[in-house]
């Protein structure tokens, strides 16, 4: 049976139109194949959620794409994304745990807090600041310190069993804090130049 043609055209336009909204929004595609404690109380994965913080500073949005084997995400200087929402430990915290949930990568395959916060003028080591993060869920596991080395999954993975077991259920930093004074990058991307694999900084 044919569709009439207003029928038919809507039926056209949605993809186009669910495809607009997942890029302005942020997200990811990646697929996690593991380490699912690292997911929030919405069930996102930190690739996703390291989407969602990036397009607070970009008007087009950003997807996190997958890593290449053995391939690095690239620091905020090498990316050209230095901004509030990469200049932060949540977002060197997500970036390592994304590629942590992917096949065939290991410890060695994120940089160091050191390298990842290189070329930032302002860098937030406890926490998040300037970027508004309301309807972001991030995981409280995101928040903490990696005093310039590398992000250590089973430490991230006992701060989140502690949370868990004290609490019974999990739980996520508050995503609904006041956060003013960003403001976003003129221009955007949907492919992620903050997502792009690329060899460690020296």
């Amino acid at each position: 049976m044919q569709l009439p043609p207003l029928l038919a055209l809507a039926a056209a336009l949605l993809p186009a139109a669910h495809t607009a909204r997942a890029q302005t929004s942020g997200g990811s595609n990646v697929t996690c194949t593991y380490a699912f404690w690292e997911f929030n109380a919405l069930d996102e994965s930190p690739c996703f959620v390291w989407g969602q913080l990036q397009s607070q500073c970009l008007t087009g949005g950003l997807t996190v794409t997958p890593l290449l084997n053995a391939r690095y995400y690239s620091p905020p200087s090498l990316s050209g994304q230095v901004n509030d929402c990469n200049c932060n430990v949540v977002s060197y915290n997500l970036m390592a745990a994304c590629s942590w949930c992917q096949p065939n990568i290991f410890t060695n395959n994120w940089v160091t807090e050191n390298q990842w916060k290189q070329g930032c003028t302002n860098y937030d080591a406890s926490g998040i600041s300037g970027v508004t993060l309301s309807g972001i869920s991030i995981p409280a596991w995101a928040y903490l310190p990696d005093n310039g080395a590398s992000w250590d999954p089973d430490t991230a993975e006992a701060a989140f069993n502690a949370t868990l077991s004290s609490s019974g259920s999990s739980s996520t930093h508050s995503s609904t804090a006041a956060g003013t004074g960003s403001t976003p990058a003129s221009g955007g991307s949907t492919s992620g130049a903050g997502s792009s694999p690329s060899s460690p900084a020296s």
